[in-house]
C-alpha cells in the first residue's frame, strides 16, 4: 500500500492546468477571491483520482480564498477536505484549530493538539493551552494538570537552547532596596487589556519603585500607546527581540520583579522561562495557571481564588487586598455613553436574556443552564449577540440544535451581528444578560454594566469563570446575580425575570453605580494594595534566602 509521500508524488504537469493555477493564484493575491475559487473549480476538470497532491491543494486554497474572504464555514469545510489527502500539514491543523475555535471546542483541540505534534512552536502550545480553560471538559484541577503535563515535555527543549539565570543571593538589608519592578505585554496599545492596566501603571508610585514597561507591541504605535509612554515609567520597546535575548535584556537590567501580561495571547512568556527575575509573576493576561514552575505568583484576589482552592493554580496566589481589577477604557475622555433605552420587555412583554461574549465560550454547559433558565421562564427568549465572521450561517444552525436538544424551540433563539452606529447600543437589545462557563465574561459584562445591564453567572471553578462574579461582588449586586450551581443560577434568573420594577430600578442606576464603585474609583489605593502584594513577595523571597 502507498505511503501519504507516495500517493502525493504526482503532480499534474499540463501546461493549461499550470496556467490556469498561476492565474488563480494571481487572482487570490490581488485580492479577487471569487474569481480565483471559479478558476480553481475549473482545475478539477484536469484532475482525476490520482492526482491526490492537485487535488488536496486545490481545496487547501479555496479555503484560503474563503477565509480571506470571512467565509469561515467554507473555509473550514475546504480546510477539512485536504485531510482526506495530507495529514502531515501542521500549518491546515493550525488554520483548521483556528476556524473550529468557535464552532466546535473538541474539534479545535484536537486539531491544536495535531499542529502541535507535527511543529512544536509557540503558537501551537500556546493555542492548546488557551482551549484547554474554555472548555467543559476539565476541572480546573485537570486545567492545571494538563498545563502542566504540557510544560513538562517541550518547554524544557527550548530552554536547553537557551541561559538559565541564577540571582545573587539577597542580603538581609535588601529587604527595603528600591524595587525594580517590570510589566511585559504585547498589548500597550488600544487594547482591551489596557482598559485594565492603565488605572495600575498610571498610578504606581514611582518614586519608591522603578518602573519598566517592556513592550512586545507587534504592531504600530497608536495613540494609546504614546500615552503609556507618557507615564514617567521607562518604556522599552522589544519587538524585534527573540526570547533568547529579551531573558538577556530583562536579566541584565537587574529587574527584582517582572509580571507577565499576556500568557499564551502572544506567547512572550516564554522569555522568562530562562528566570531572568528572581521573582515573576502573571496578571490578567491568560486568567489561569500557566502550568510554568518558573513562574513565582500569579496576582489575584481572594475571591477569584479562595485559598483552600490555591493549589490548583502551579502559582502561588499573591492576593491584592483592594480586588483585583480596576477599569477605565482606554480612550476614556473620548467615550460618549448613549442614552440608556427602556427595558426591551415594556415593548415586547417578554424577558429578552442576552449574550455578548465571544461565541467559543457557548460551551455545552453553558446551553443546558441557560436552557433550564428560559424553561423556567417559559415566554422568555434568548438573543445571541456578536458581531464579525463567528456569526456564521453554519454556527447559528449548530446553536439552534444544541439548544433543542435541551428542549427549547428554535422560535425562542434570536441571533444578531448587526453593528450599531454607536458600539454601546448593542447592550439595548436585552433586558439582561447571562454569563457563558467555564469561560466567563469580564471586559464585556462591564460595557454592559456601563448600559444598565447586569449579567446573571454561575461563579465557576477557575479563575476564567469567576470575573463576573467579581464584578458584581465590587457593585454589591452578587445576591440577585451570582447563581450558586446550575439550578441557582436558574432560580436567581427566574427570580429577577418576575421583577421588572427591580430590573428596571437596575437599568437606570447601575451606570452611575459603577462610576463610584471601587472598580473605577481610588486609583492611588488600588496600586498602593498592589505595591504591598510585591513587597510581600520580596520580603518572603529575601527571607527565605537566609534560611539557605
Amino acid at each position: 500500500m502507498a505511503t501519504e509521500e507516495e500517493r502525493l508524488r504526482k503532480h499534474n504537469e499540463d501546461p493549461d492546468y499550470i496556467a490556469l493555477s498561476q492565474l488563480a493564484d494571481s487572482m487570490h493575491q490581488r485580492g479577487s477571491h471569487q474569481k480565483a475559487i471559479d478558476i480553481y473549480e475549473l482545475q478539477f476538470k484536469y484532475l482525476d483520482e490520482t492526482f491526490e497532491w492537485d487535488t488536496c491543494e486545490l481545496y487547501r486554497k479555496m479555503g484560503d480564498c474563503y477565509y480571506d474572504m470571512g467565509d469561515k464555514d467554507k473555509a473550514r469545510i475546504y480546510a477539512d477536505k485536504t485531510l482526506n489527502y495530507s495529514t502531515t500539514n501542521a500549518s491546515i491543523y493550525q488554520r483548521l484549530a483556528e476556524l473550529y475555535y468557535s464552532f466546535d471546542q473538541d474539534k479545535g483541540i484536537e486539531m491544536n493538539e495535531r499542529a502541535f505534534e507535527l511543529d512544536n512552536n509557540f503558537s501551537n502550545y500556546g493555542g492548546r493551552n488557551f482551549l484547554s480553560i474554555k472548555t467543559d471538559a476539565y476541572t480546573q484541577r485537570q486545567v492545571k494538570e494538563k498545563l502542566e503535563e504540557y510544560a513538562s515535555v517541550w518547554p524544557p527543549k527550548f530552554v536547553a537552547n537557551g541561559t538559565v539565570y541564577t540571582h545573587p543571593k539577597p542580603k538581609p538589608e535588601d529587604k527595603h532596596k528600591k524595587l525594580k519592578i517590570a510589566y511585559v505585554s504585547s498589548d500597550f496599545y488600544n487594547h482591551t487589556m489596557m482598559s485594565f492596566i492603565i488605572p495600575l501603571i498610571s498610578h504606581h508610585d514611582t518614586e519608591k519603585y522603578e518602573i519598566i514597561l517592556y513592550s512586545t507591541v507587534d504592531r504600530d504605535f497608536d495613540d494609546i500607546s504614546r500615552k503609556i509612554m507618557r507615564m514617567g515609567n521607562r518604556f522599552v520597546d522589544c519587538r524585534h527581540l527573540n526570547n533568547f535575548d529579551f531573558a538577556k535584556m530583562i536579566y541584565e537590567d537587574n529587574v527584582d520583579i517582572v509580571i507577565d501580561l499576556g500568557g499564551f495571547t502572544h506567547n512572550r512568556a516564554f522569555a522568562l522561562l530562562f528566570k531572568p527575575a528572581p521573582i515573576q509573576a502573571q496578571y490578567m493576561g491568560f486568567l489561569n495557571t500557566y502550568g510554568f514552575k518558573e513562574f513565582d505568583y500569579i496576582l489575584c484576589d481572594e475571591y477569584t481564588i479562595p485559598k483552600e482552592r490555591a493549589d490548583e493554580y502551579t502559582e502561588t496566589p499573591l492576593y491584592i487586598e483592594a480586588g483585583m481589577d480596576r477599569f477605565r477604557f482606554t480612550r476614556e475622555e473620548d467615550i460618549v455613553l448613549p442614552e440608556i433605552p427602556p427595558l426591551p420587555y415594556d415593548k415586547n412583554g417578554y424577558i429578552t436574556f442576552g449574550s455578548y461574549n465571544d461565541l467559543s465560550k457557548i460551551t455545552t454547559t453553558t446551553i443546558r443552564i441557560w436552557s433550564k433558565l428560559l424553561k423556567k421562564v417559559p415566554n422568555s427568549k434568548m438573543l445571541i449577540y456578536r458581531y464579525g465572521p463567528q456569526m456564521t450561517p453554519d454556527k447559528i444552525e449548530q446553536l439552534k440544535t444544541r439548544f433543542e436538544s435541551f428542549g427549547i424551540d428554535r422560535d425562542r433563539l434570536e441571533f444578531s451581528q448587526e453593528i450599531p452606529d454607536v458600539h454601546f447600543k448593542a447592550y439595548a437589545t436585552c433586558d439582561f444578560a447571562v454569563d457563558p462557563t467555564p469561560f466567563g465574561g469580564l471586559s464585556i459584562t462591564i460595557e454592559a454594566l456601563h448600559m444598565g445591564i447586569p449579567t446573571l453567572t454561575m461563579p465557576g471553578e477557575g479563575m476564567q469563570g469567576r470575573g463576573t462574579g467579581r464584578i458584581n461582588r465590587m457593585l454589591g449586586i452578587d445576591e440577585d446575580f451570582n447563581g450558586e450551581g446550575e439550578e441557582g443560577f436558574a432560580e436567581k434568573g427566574a427570580a429577577m425575570a418576575a421583577n421588572i420594577d427591580k430590573l428596571r430600578k437596575y437599568r437606570f442606576s447601575l451606570r452611575e453605580q459603577v462610576q463610584n464603585s471601587p472598580l473605577k474609583q481610588d486609583l492611588d489605593g488600588f496600586a498602593r494594595s498592589v505595591e504591598a502584594a510585591y513587597e510581600r513577595a520580596w520580603e518572603k523571597y529575601v527571607d527565605d534566602a537566609q534560611k539557605n
